[in-house]
């Protein structure tokens, strides 16, 4: 399948996903039904816990948008600004590391995972991150390096419960589309997260703030500049249409939007066409989401590249809960 078709195919499915029709309703409503009986999607991992060490899990309410990520690493340095030794859990997801390793900020995203990557990122100097391996190995190499460890992906545990677990949504989707894949973006039957759940947190709530904060190298850059900028998208996210919508409510209105393949690295052609269609827009600047950035450090893209980050800002009372847990 070619790019294109495969990026055509990726709009249609994301356009069904959050508009389906009325019998796709009536699919999903009796889907949902049967799964809340099985343990199919179950968000409750059977996991070995190492000993010596809290571990707390960050698990999201659907398949990408969540905020789950940044809520994670908020948390992490939360902790660590609180006097804690933190070691921060990444899931590695797109990374091919077969054992436990500690990730570095020049690491190649393409062997520990872009999200873990961006964890490290983040956390430099602060915390330790780890990818790579199962998931109870890198707990266990975590666990020499912690007194508290924060999980991302994770939502709950058997048959030791975690110390504390946060589930993330989005404050203004809570649930996404409602409904369970494959017909829409719900990872799990709400009462089941709910169940697995010790507090739901919700990104761009008053307790956990949602700050955009685009960079240009190292430096800050002014979101009103970019609300009178020629702009193009790019984003690597299960839910692209967010990012977009997110960008509009600040008043950035982005003319291209170039959507790639989640946790995948660039594909053939794909900065080509990235240069092509700066040129041909004559954009003054690429916005790229943090995933994205990872993937397209230091190229050439045909204009200048503002990376948007995302930074949670948690309120003190959900991080003392914590540490009272822990």
């Amino acid at each position: 399948m070619s790019t294109a078709i495969a990026r055509t195919a990726t709009a249609k499915i994301a356009h069904w996903l959050e508009a389906p029709s009325t019998t796709r309703e009536r699919a999903a409503r009796r889907w949902e039904s049967l799964v809340a009986r099985t343990s199919l999607f179950d968000p409750v991992r059977t996991v070995l816990l190492p000993r010596g060490a809290a571990v707390v899990g960050v698990g999201g309410a659907t398949l990408g948008g969540s905020g789950r990520t940044p809520l994670a690493i908020a948390l992490a340095r939360a902790l660590v600004e609180r006097g804690e030794r933190v070691a921060f859990v990444a899931h590695g997801h797109g990374g091919v590391a077969h054992a436990p390793r500690t990730v570095t900020s020049d690491d190649d995203p393409a062997i520990v995972g872009d999200e873990a990557l961006l964890a490290a990122r983040a956390l430099s100097s602060i915390a330790l991150v780890f990818s790579g391996g199962s998931r109870e190995e890198r707990l266990a190499l975590a666990a020499t390096q912690g007194r508290i460890l924060v999980v991302d992906r994770l939502l709950q545990t058997r048959p030791q419960r975690l110390a504390r677990s946060l589930l993330a949504h989005d404050v203004e989707a809570q649930w996404g589309s409602g409904r369970l894949i494959p017909f829409g973006d719900l990872a799990s039957p709400r009462a089941h997260l709910l169940a697995a759940a010790d507090e739901e947190i919700a990104i761009g709530g008053p307790d956990a703030r949602s700050i955009l904060e685009p960079t240009l190298g190292a430096g800050p850059f002014s979101v009103d500049s970019l609300r009178v900028a020629r702009v193009g998208l790019v984003t690597s996210m299960a839910r692209p249409d967010r990012a977009r919508r997110a960008l509009e409510r600040h008043g950035v209105k982005p003319i291209e939007h170039f959507v790639r393949a989640d946790h995948r690295p660039l594909a053939d052609g794909e900065l080509t066409r990235l240069v092509r269609k700066a040129t041909d827009s004559a954009l003054d600047c690429w916005l790229l989401c943090p995933k994205s950035s990872v993937w397209l450090d230091g190229l050439d893209l045909g204009a200048t590249a503002v990376v948007l980050q995302h930074r949670v800002e948690l309120a003190a009372s959900i991080v003392d809960r914590v540490r009272r847990c822990c």
